[in-house]
């Protein structure tokens, strides 16, 4: 009998998780059918500005083959069994692990609908309101977990030097921009079929003044890294892996988190890639904290080259 209840318990969470996804996809899909496809506009670059672009194109040419390099040789490690991963195993019993999964369906519903309210409220109170997601250690608390399960569970530990841990999840953020690359080609292939469109943010930096500015800085680099990560690669990826492999946990963690994002059904292999190298680092370190500054890293580069690009190179 037990078991049974726990089968029906899982099932209708994973039937309320793909229920948001499909409320995120019936809100998304309509707008690219009525967008219809878009010519890419004539876009001047002010005189003056070339030598910015230059090297940034420089960074790039400079920056991709150094990646690969690097994933080279982690892989090469990784064969050679000198390069470790020190994540932790979920080992809880089945009625205790999926109290990991009903967190992660408490947060997915509360960022769901307090999404279609923020758009209503002030730029700041847009990522204040995202604060009391932290109540969610309580709520695992209240279920029976000790502190210690908890924090290890959801990897909210640092057994090193914070700083230390953030230059890893940077430096394996960079190591595996060429599975990065593999997302890029596939969203660009599926962009010609009008299945992307811009993130919200992306629209507000063209016109955001220094406040707004820093608002979405903090929104992206800060907030977006901390919650997502505690949902995804913490409480969602923790239940995937007790049962499941790294690459099959780290495909079913990548495609959720991908599909409740609001760049279309055409961005999903990029944004899948990027939950995927997320979900490698979270493996190779075991604390969330690499994976956090990785995720910073790579919103912040996002932001910072669409702000060079749109409003200081081109006119």
């Amino acid at each position: 009998m037990p078991e049974t209840k726990l089968r029906l318990q899982k099932i209708i969470l994973w039937y309320i998780i793909l229920s948001i996804i499909a409320l995120y996809w019936a809100n998304t899909i309509p707008q690219l059918l009525e967008a219809g496809p878009k010519p890419a506009p004539e876009i001047p670059i002010e005189k003056g500005r070339h030598p910015l672009l230059m090297a940034i194109g420089l960074g790039f040419f400079i920056a991709i083959p150094l990646s690969f390099c690097l994933f080279i040789a982690a892989c090469v490690l990784v064969y050679k069994k000198q390069l470790r991963p020190i994540y932790k195993r979920n080992k809880l019993p089945d009625a205790q692990a999926i109290i990991y999964l009903e967190a992660a369906v408490i947060c997915l519903l509360y960022i769901f609908f307090i999404g279609a309210v923020a758009r209503f409220l002030p730029e700041l109170w847009r990522w204040v309101v995202m604060l009391p997601l932290l109540l969610i250690f309580g709520y695992l608390r209240l279920r029976g977990l000790s502190m210690k399960k908890i924090l290890i569970g959801t990897g909210f530990y640092c057994k090193k030097n914070i700083l230390i841990e953030c230059f890893y999840g940077v430096l394996g953020y960079f190591a595996l921009i060429p599975i990065l690359m593999v997302g890029f080609v596939l969203t660009i292939g599926l962009k010609k079929l009008n299945l992307v469109q811009g993130h919200p943010i992306g629209e507000k930096l063209l016109t955001a003044d220094g406040p707004q500015l820093l608002s979405l800085f903090v929104m992206a680099c800060v907030m977006a890294p901390i919650f997502e990560e505690l949902i995804f690669r913490g409480l969602l990826y923790n239940y995937l892996r007790k049962s499941h492999s790294i690459l099959i946990s780290a495909l079913l963690n990548g495609f959720i988190f991908a599909a409740i994002h609001p760049q279309g059904l055409g961005a999903i292999p990029l944004l899948t890639c990027i939950a995927i190298n997320l979900s490698i680092i979270r493996e190779w370190r075991g604390s969330l904290i690499p994976s956090m500054a990785a995720h910073a890293a790579n919103n912040f580069t996002a932001l910072a080259m669409s702000l060079l690009l749109f409003r200081f190179i081109l006119n």
